[in-house]
């Protein structure tokens, strides 16, 4: 038990994040109520973040093809931005630094999300 206190002490954010996450699930999968988009309220545009919270109930009833129509590029990109996590937190217990071109690649892939964001609004995608 003191192995589990210690962990959720050095990854008390992340423990954090999936208590929360899982309680919003929980929460919107009885109530129906989730957090709506400010973003779309005030332009009636979709953010390049709409459709998450459809994407992750589909995910997790393994309906991966009503995932990918939620928020196709956040679906395929999911290994990806997993895997940057996992970098960092690597990077971090070695007491290194993010080297430049992840940084720089981490700029193409919010580059890429904004394009995303725009062509979904344009295309109806």
């Amino acid at each position: 038990m003191n192995k589990i206190k210690a962990l959720a002490k050095k990854y008390r954010t992340e423990t954090a994040v999936l208590i929360l996450g899982v309680l919003y699930f929980l929460w919107y999968t009885k109530t129906g109520i989730g957090i709506p988009c400010v973003f779309h309220r005030i332009t009636g545009f979709r953010c390049p973040g709409c459709g998450i919270t459809h994407m992750v109930l589909h995910t997790v009833k393994l309906d991966f093809n009503a995932a990918y129509h939620d928020n196709p590029f956040l679906f395929v990109s999911l290994p990806f931005l997993a895997g940057e996590i996992i970098f960092d937190k690597y990077l971090r217990h070695k007491g290194k630094k993010m080297p430049l071109w992840n940084n720089v690649l981490l700029i193409v892939y919010l580059v890429m999300l904004l394009g995303f964001g725009v062509y979904r609004n344009i295309y109806n995608f």
